[in-house]
């Protein structure tokens, strides 16, 4: 495993209806950015959380990678639920605010795997180090 990541709310800098604190009735109000995959349109994991437990949200906007999901709540009411470490690169740049979401959402765990056959193989146990290097460097706090 190189990490482990929560999962954060982003708003817009200058969204009046999302204090420093999200309650789940919010959440659920408001309008949504969220991230399906391939062609059967698989959701992300706050999708599917919200649907196992009876919830539904009001999706506005839908893309294709997690990359766009902060840039789409700038200048709206909306809320998009992503990765901590992503909500805090792109709140450096962006007029977003990182709250926290109003359930415990799963965290999620990146993994780095190979074929047994290259364990020895200079190039990729150098890739190997380097990318545990990286991910072992301690996140920025979730305030932004």
């Amino acid at each position: 495993m190189l990490f482990e990541e929560q999962h954060v709310c982003v708003v817009c800098q200058d969204n009046q209806a999302v204090g420093e604190r999200l309650t789940l009735e919010q959440y659920l109000e408001l309008g949504h950015v969220s991230v399906v995959f391939g062609r059967n349109r698989t959701p992300g994991i706050e999708e599917w959380f919200m649907s196992e437990y009876g919830c539904k949200r009001r999706l506005e906007v839908i893309t294709h990678d997690f990359n766009t999901l902060p840039q789409l709540v700038i200048g709206t009411q909306r809320v998009a639920t992503v990765h901590g470490r992503l909500a805090r690169l792109y709140a450096r740049n962006l007029p977003l605010r990182i709250v926290p979401p109003p359930v415990n959402l799963p965290a999620m765990q990146e993994y780095m795997s190979w074929h047994r056959s290259l364990d020895r193989d200079p190039v990729l146990a150098w890739l190997r180090g380097k990318l545990l290097e990286m991910a072992s460097r301690p996140a920025a706090p979730l305030a932004a």
